[in-house]
């Protein structure tokens, strides 16, 4: 239940990533295994991190600001922050 706690209290997913089919590399294969890996992770970071933007706006297309958004599949509320 580690994940559902961490999403339900903190807002965050927790994940963890596997870069080869050995569960258990060797010390002379980390360098090699790293290496080919780094870009990848670094573009699944920034895709994580790059969120939902936007302008939260009324029926007839006023800005609302300090609006409270509901997500129905996420049990946690949202605010905007302008």
């Amino acid at each position: 239940m580690k994940v559902d706690e961490e999403t339900f209290s903190f807002g965050g997913i927790e994940m963890s990533v596997n870069l080869d089919c050995c569960k258990n590399p060797s010390e002379s294969e980390l360098s090699k295994i790293f290496e080919e890996n780094l870009n990848p992770i670094l573009q699944l970071i920034v895709g994580a991190h790059r969120g939902v933007k936007g302008t939260v706006k009324g029926s007839n297309g006023e800005r609302l600001r300090n609006a409270i958004l509901k997500v129905c599949v996420v049990v946690q509320t949202i605010k905007n922050t302008a």
